[in-house]
């Protein structure tokens, strides 16, 4: 169950994130004798998000450029 963190420095909030959980090179999620899902990695998902959304919004244009050509004839 994922959960959010916070950090805060002089009493402010500076940073929320969730982490991810470490991942072997085979996509499974990394374990330790018998314990599942460490943190080690420090792998935040808000630093991950930038790319994730800059992605989608590339594919998004692109299809609206496409319906746009398809609806006026270009």
């Amino acid at each position: 169950m994922p959960k959010a963190y916070h950090q805060i420095q002089k009493g402010k909030i500076i940073e929320k994130f969730i982490l991810l959980p470490d991942l072997c090179p085979e996509g499974r999620l990394d374990s330790f004798k018998n314990r599942n899902l460490f943190y080690s990695r420090d792998d935040k998902i808000n630093l991950r998000l930038t790319s994730v959304v800059s992605g989608f919004q590339a594919r998004l244009f692109k299809t609206l450029e496409l319906a746009k050509g398809i609806l006026t004839g270009e």
